[in-house]
């Protein structure tokens, strides 16, 4: 074999071995993704329009809506491994209150 057929050959070897790796990343991305209970699902939507009615009100402190938003990733984090019973009850820990009220409570 010459140097210039030894060349080509470790090309294209290469080259396949490229693609085949490549459709492997790709097949692995396009896996379904586990479905979240409808219950996750609709308990999240009730906390995405609180958040969202709390935020447009400026009744609860942004610090308050950040932690609040932190915690709902917890939850859909649990959802997402199908740990819905916790999930519900991550969603339940959260509180808005209102920003007067919690100033009072932290002083």
């Amino acid at each position: 074999m010459s140097t210039r057929n030894a060349s080509r050959f470790v090309c294209s070897s290469l080259l396949t071995a490229a693609c085949v790796l490549a459709s492997a990343v790709v097949a692995r991305g396009l896996e379904p993704v586990p479905s979240s209970s409808p219950t996750c699902a609709s308990r999240d939507l009730q906390f995405v329009i609180l958040l969202e009615q709390h935020g447009d009100a400026q009744d609860v402190a942004a610090d308050r809506l950040a932690d609040a938003f932190f915690t709902a990733l917890q939850a859909r984090a649990a959802c997402a491994e199908g740990r819905a019973a916790e999930a519900i009850m991550i969603y339940d820990s959260i509180a808005f209150r209102p920003a007067q009220q919690a100033e009072r409570r932290d002083q």
